[in-house]
């Protein structure tokens, strides 16, 4: 992942938006998989944190739980 090659990823690793994770395979996520501030990654980018996460019914889970959180962050946007 430090070594990637897509434009996106490398300019947001580069200006330090994400992070590469500690074993070099991926995003660094929390438990949410949020991979920084109001940002979120989904699938292989999580491997480090979710391991075996490239079926489609775990992707399907962990999407389902972005969205999730996703909308708590943006109600919780509406209340301040």
């Amino acid at each position: 992942m430090a070594r990637s090659r897509d434009p996106l990823l490398r300019q947001m690793i580069d200006e330090r938006m994400i992070a590469v994770d500690h074993l070099g395979i991926g995003l660094a996520v929390d438990d949410r998989s949020r991979a920084g501030e109001q940002l979120w990654a989904l699938g292989p980018l999580t491997k480090s944190e979710f391991w075996e996460i490239v079926a489609v019914p775990d992707i399907r889970g962990q999407a389902a739980a972005v969205v999730d959180d996703i909308v708590k962050e943006l109600a919780n946007a509406q209340s301040r």
